[in-house]
């Protein structure tokens, strides 16, 4: 987000909105993935497992439609008020800084049945912790 302010960079803008949905879609994924878990109340017999359908449809909800209003938004914006980069060598170090980062989840990878993760082996939290990572 910084990146983005000193820089005027979209794409540095674009970056922070992209890695703050993440984490907030993943919460989301999170939450149904536990409300889906509860176990079947007498009431409810059939229990709550397909919960996770609903937060997973809210989810691409969200991408699809904040997504697309913020590129609309952005790309409006800049054709109306075009502006320079004050600082490319910064956007492009956050990015170079970056890319690793992308790619950690790859070089953590373990051979099948071993559980290197530092969330207990619960994909989901690991997921979460990452797509938080990306914010700063």
């Amino acid at each position: 987000m910084f990146a983005a302010v000193f820089t005027g960079s979209s794409a540095m803008l674009a970056e922070a909105v992209h890695s703050l949905a993440d984490c907030g879609n993943q919460g989301l994924l999170l939450l149904g993935i536990k409300r889906a878990k509860r176990p079947p109340p007498p009431d409810y017999p059939l229990g709550y497992g397909k919960e996770i359908h609903f937060w997973s449809f809210l989810v691409a909800l969200m991408l699809f439609s904040v997504g697309g209003a913020f590129s609309l938004y952005e790309g409006f914006h800049k054709l109306l008020h075009p502006s320079t980069l004050t600082r490319p060598w910064l956007a492009c170090a956050v990015k170079r800084r970056r890319f690793p980062m992308g790619a950690s989840p790859i070089r953590r990878s373990a051979p099948a049945g071993s559980n290197r993760s530092s969330y207990g082996g619960n994909e989901m939290a690991e997921a979460f912790g990452e797509a938080c990572h990306d914010i700063r």
